[in-house]
């Protein structure tokens, strides 16, 4: 787990953590969640990039993340550091009364 702090230790930003994958992939396969602040967004670049490296030095072949489809900052974060989309998840989250649907975003290592 990495945490994104502020000018003190106590004023967390934004927090991120690297897991096995579902059996049997636990071996090849991280998966990165992360949430930063709104107003701290631009820092979650370097968040990610840290996670990601986390994912490869446990000796992953990739890592994969399951993001809510209006997350569009979130999307646009992962897209831009190398991630790719393969797959939906259709309806997979539900707020309230609505249902949302979650990409599968993948990055590969090598």
């Amino acid at each position: 787990m990495r945490v994104l702090t502020g000018a003190t230790t106590s004023r967390v930003l934004g927090f991120g953590t690297v897991a096995p994958g579902p059996a049997p992939l636990r071996q090849s396969v991280v998966v990165i969640d992360l949430v930063t602040h709104d107003t701290y967004s631009e820092d979650s670049v370097m968040l990610l990039a840290s996670l990601t490296d986390d994912g490869h030095r446990l000796g992953a072949q990739r890592a994969v993340a399951y993001l809510a489809v209006p997350d569009r900052v979130k999307r646009e974060l992962f897209l831009s550091n190398g991630y790719r989309v393969i797959g939906s998840l259709p309806q997979e989250l539900t707020m309230g009364s609505n249902q949302i649907d979650v990409d599968i975003l993948e990055y590969s290592y090598g």
